[in-house]
């Protein structure tokens, strides 16, 4: 038995205790699938019920990088990309990584800069799905690395032996949250309110701990060192 309820499976399992449906008779598993990756996706970026405020944030680190393009300005950000966390760059493979100020996408484009061997700054461009890193002014050489690290969204959870990607103190917050989906569209006010209340108990005290403790930002620091060989993790 494990000790939360880490897999698909196990939130199926419990959010079904939950909703006092042991066996499919209203909610198929596909349902409750959805409900469960729902509440992952919005326990993982922050997007919590506003009664919390003050205790979101991202969960998620990871990071990508590309060599530069010349004349390039835009680079697309990973299909997973929820928001960034810092910016670097070096003009070639035996530099040091240098961390890059933001600039507001307005001003780069009033003031234009003809691409040089370095770029000053950064940028966001885009909209929710299709975001791009905008270097300021764009590279003039192929020699450079952009290396961006950002907060991410989860990973959809399809089979049942697929692993929760939230802290192991949220699992059980995660469920409440799913429960509380469920009932709400099922009109069920005073259940959903219930497991509503219970989730912001479970979850406030939990990102008290993450927070108190930095687990979190330890956990994001150790997301792994920079490999500029690896392929899964690029900018493009």
């Amino acid at each position: 038995m494990a000790l939360t309820p880490n897999t698909l499976v196990l939130q199926r399992d419990r959010l079904r205790l939950l909703l006092q449906e042991p066996t499919a008779l209203y909610w198929t598993n596909a349902q409750l699938n959805q409900y469960i990756n729902e509440a992952q996706l919005n326990v993982a970026v922050g997007a919590v019920p506003s009664r919390v405020s003050g205790l979101e944030f991202p969960l998620l680190a990871s990071e990508a990088f590309t060599a530069s393009v010349v004349d390039q300005e835009l680079y697309s950000l990973p299909p997973n990309f929820y928001a960034l966390r810092t910016v670097r760059m070096k003009q070639t493979s035996t530099a040091t990584y240098q961390e890059m100020p933001q600039v507001d996408i307005e001003y780069a484009r009033v003031h234009p800069r003809t691409s040089a061997p370095t770029a000053e700054a950064y940028f966001l461009w885009g909209e929710s799905g299709t975001y791009q890193l905008g270097m300021y002014p764009a590279f003039n050489t192929a020699t450079a690395t952009i290396w961006a690290t950002y907060w991410r969204t989860p990973t959809e959870m399809t089979s049942d032996p697929d692993v929760l990607q939230l802290p192991l103190e949220l699992h059980v917050a995660n469920t409440y949250l799913a429960a509380h989906k469920a009932w709400l569209e099922r009109s069920h006010q005073l259940e959903s309110e219930a497991m509503l209340n219970m989730f912001i108990a479970e979850y406030t005290a939990y990102m008290v701990f993450i927070t108190r403790t930095q687990i979190n930002s330890k956990r994001a620091i150790m997301v792994g060192t920079i490999g500029d060989t690896d392929t899964e993790r690029t900018l493009y």
